[in-house]
């Protein structure tokens, strides 16, 4: 599945509440996230509040339909879903990175039909499976994952899917930080050396050694970059978002 535009979309019910909602406009995007407002309220704490309104609304419904994962019981299969989400991860490989590193008509990867950075990703996965999610995440970056994502684990609870945002500071001086310094985020996979993760990096591309400029299998979380300081690895659950 393919798209020109994976960040189309911010947090959002799939189907219209009963309730007419309140809407906090968006500044960056010009629409709406019809989650309510109330002032002083994080990120985070809109997120969770949004994600408890919207099941108990589909509770009833869930009840008596079947759940997708096809056991029919009505109980939501959270490593069903886990899976799928890495699965979806991965039919994103070979995918190249933003747009703009690619306007050389020379360059091969020119007229690529989508391009992904490391938390679009993320966001477009979410979006394949919004179905199954109940949600869909806007073009907010890492950051705005990583605080919807407040489950702490250790590398040892690390389970694939699980994702792992980087803490950086940038070298240069004059480049606005990022919020929180996150800087990149990785999906998990753990393989053959049990640090594998799924990402999109910005690295050139290296044929000879497999490495492609975009998302792509990488054998260990753990990397280093030349354009910021590596702080801290975070790691947290996906739990979250599927519950």
């Amino acid at each position: 599945m393919a798209f020109n535009d994976v960040s189309e979309l911010v947090l959002q019910p799939l189907q219209e509440s009963a309730q007419p909602p309140q809407t906090l406009n968006v500044r960056c995007t010009g629409e709406v996230i019809t989650v309510g407002s109330v002032e002083g309220e994080s990120l985070q704490d809109r997120f969770l509040r949004f994600r408890k309104e919207r099941q108990r609304e589909r509770a009833l419904a869930r009840r008596s339909a079947k759940v997708a994962a096809g056991n029919g019981g009505g109980v939501r299969d959270l490593d069903r879903l886990r899976q799928r989400f890495v699965d979806a991860c991965r039919s994103y490989l070979g995918v190249p990175y933003g747009r703009k590193y690619h306007e050389d008509p020379a360059d091969p990867d020119h007229n690529a039909p989508l391009f992904l950075d490391c938390c679009a990703l993320v966001r477009c996965v979410v979006k394949d499976l919004q179905e199954d999610f109940g949600f869909s995440i806007g073009r907010w970056n890492q950051a705005y994952q990583f605080e919807t994502l407040p489950v702490e684990l250790s590398f040892e609870q690390l389970r694939p899917g699980d994702l792992i945002f980087v803490e950086g500071k940038y070298y240069d001086k004059n480049r606005k930080p990022q919020h929180l310094d996150i800087v990149h985020v990785e999906v998990f996979v753990g393989g053959e050396t049990g640090e594998a993760t799924i990402g999109s990096r910005w690295s050139r591309s290296n044929l000879a050694e497999g490495k492609v400029r975009g998302v792509q299998i990488h054998p260990s979380y753990r990397y280093s970059s030349k354009n910021y300081e590596i702080i801290k690895y975070h790691f947290r659950s996906l739990d979250t978002w599927l519950q």
